[in-house]
């Protein structure tokens, strides 16, 4: 339950406080208080859950590194790339196949 902001009192219906607050206040423009304050959607199933890493368990830089895919947006890219890169690095041009007259 959400209580009014000039007041200890319940209100019912969150949305129709959101929106008050928000019309009430002449600072907001309504672009952004319907950007910020929209309804969220609920991710998709298998979509990893953005949590930090947890230093109570791990503070090897590897660990730090595998737990940038669920930090958050700019850490999940800087994660894939640290995958990308670890990849690349294990790469061995015996690992492709060839054959003699290639």
């Amino acid at each position: 339950m959400t209580m009014a902001a000039d007041s200890n009192t319940p209100v019912e219906n969150k949305d129709e406080f959101l929106t008050s607050a928000v019309s009430a206040n002449t600072h907001i423009p309504s672009v952004s208080a319907s950007a910020v304050l929209g309804e969220s959607e609920s991710m998709p199933d298998g979509h990893p859950i953005c949590k930090g890493h947890d230093f109570q368990t791990s503070n090897s830089i590897d660990s730090i590194m595998e737990s940038m895919l669920n930090t958050g947006f700019q850490a999940t890219n800087l994660g894939k790339a640290v995958e990308e890169v670890r990849r690349m690095r294990k790469w061995r041009l015996s690992d492709v196949p060839w054959k003699e007259g290639d």
